[in-house]
């Protein structure tokens, strides 16, 4: 069964809660080392999609997905090597 489009964003927002969460599980000596990740505004926008949700700025989520997830995959990446 395809899938509406809220339902699709709604997936999508829900992929990006997690990769949100897990910051929140980053050990604080990793966090310190790679101090040019934006781990509290992470968990920050976090907070605002889980709590907030009516606050949310669906434009800041895409910019999320466009530049936001690229770039810090490539730090993670970075991280794990």
């Amino acid at each position: 069964m395809r899938r509406t489009a809220p339902e699709r964003i709604q997936d999508i927002q829900d992929q990006i809660n997690h990769i949100l969460e897990a910051t929140k599980y980053v050990p604080m000596d990793i966090r310190e080392k790679y101090s040019e990740i934006p781990w509290k505004k992470m968990a920050g926008m976090r907070d605002v999609a889980i709590h907030d949700y009516a606050d949310l700025n669906i434009l800041r989520v895409w910019k999320t997905i466009q530049k936001d997830i690229p770039l810090l995959k490539k730090q993670i990446d970075k991280i794990a090597t």
